[in-house]
């Protein structure tokens, strides 16, 4: 099954990846939260990486957990 994100390119302390309404992907070390058309977090250190990418219609549908991975 495919992901959401190219977790590759996404730090290894980030667990979660949404992107807003905008089109600002961010990646999270906890779960964020929706707010209005953004996803959110209550502290900014839980904040890893923000970029900006391509609004989408379904940015609601955009938080994804790193997948685990099997060795």
């Amino acid at each position: 099954m495919g992901t959401k994100y190219d977790w590759s390119t996404i730090p290894v302390e980030a667990n979660w990846a949404a992107t807003d309404a905008n089109g600002l992907t961010c990646c999270y070390t906890t779960k964020p939260f929706m707010w209005g058309n953004e996803w959110l977090v209550k502290e900014l250190d839980e904040v890893v990486l923000c970029y900006r990418s391509e609004p989408k219609e379904d940015w609601k549908d955009s938080l994804e957990q790193r997948p685990v991975e099997n060795n």
